[in-house]
């Protein structure tokens, strides 16, 4: 007899590979894009076919990330716009961190030539 662990680390699957989380989402979504569509489009073909793309597009954002399976693809792409929005940081022989990292490095050399007399 071997030991039961306390977790796994799978996810339980229902049907087609998706889990309940996913499918509450998926659930969630879809009531409220529907709910949203009434109000904002007349045509009842239109508004399911909405909600249907919104339920569609819940799911794709709630499956794993193809980088990072730890991470939903959602996560994977609000890190991947806050990367494009943030300021960056270019280095080069003009800036002040190469200037100031030039100093850093003469001062050690100058310490280790006194050391080594």
């Amino acid at each position: 007899m071997g030991t039961v662990p306390k977790s796994t680390k799978a996810d339980i699957k229902f049907f087609f590979g998706l889990s309940a989380q996913r499918i509450v989402i998926a659930i969630i979504v879809g009531f409220g894009s529907f709910s949203i569509c009434q109000e904002a489009i007349s045509s009842i073909p239109l508004q399911i076919i909405m909600s249907l793309a919104m339920v569609a597009l819940s799911l794709v954002l709630s499956g794993k990330s193809p980088s990072n399976p730890k991470i939903t693809f959602a996560k994977g792409l609000i890190f991947f716009v806050m990367n494009l929005i943030e300021p960056k940081k270019y280095y080069g022989t003009e800036a002040e961190e190469y200037r100031l990292h030039k100093e850093r490095e003469a001062e050690k050399n100058e310490k280790k030539k006194k050391q080594d007399y």
